[in-house]
């Protein structure tokens, strides 16, 4: 029986060996942006956390978002106001926002660094975006709606 199981358990294990997926792993937390550049059109580089912007994004246990964008006036074509609301995946160290809000956010692959997220002169449109998120908490999570707490 132990052979049997230890087999099955091989099988199981190496079916999956060139899949190596992680759902959210050690993702969720709380990032903020400490740096946040956009070179537009290929214009001069833009320090928007300068000019009152801001790009906040949690990611709870689940892989659900939530937080904040905000670009102001002048940087871009228009000024930006959205929700981070969507959920992340996180594969190796590369991380995708799957979200509501059509921006640039969820358009760029972001690396998980263990101390935050980073976008190095990445293309979206016709801008150029350098970002660091770094991470500012993790847990404790709590929503008796989807059935989850602590972490």
């Amino acid at each position: 029986m132990r052979k049997c199981f230890f087999f099955l358990l091989l099988f199981a294990v190496s079916a999956c060996s060139n899949s190596v997926y992680y759902p959210i792993g050690p993702l969720p937390a709380t990032y903020v942006a400490t740096e946040f550049l956009v070179q537009p059109n290929g214009g001069e580089e833009i320090d928007v956390l300068s000019l009152g912007g801001e790009l906040k994004i949690t990611v709870d246990p689940s892989g659900l978002t939530t937080g904040s964008l905000s670009v102001p006036p002048g940087i871009l074509d228009v000024q930006i106001r959205e929700k981070m609301d969507g959920y992340a995946t996180l594969r190796i160290a590369r991380v995708e926002f799957f979200q509501e809000a059509d921006t640039f956010v969820r358009e760029l692959i972001w690396v998980f660094t263990g101390t935050g997220l980073t976008v190095v002169r990445q293309v979206s449109g016709d801008n150029t975006y350098t970002i660091t998120l770094a991470r500012i908490t993790t847990g404790p999570y709590r929503d008796s709606q989807r059935g989850y707490s602590g972490f």
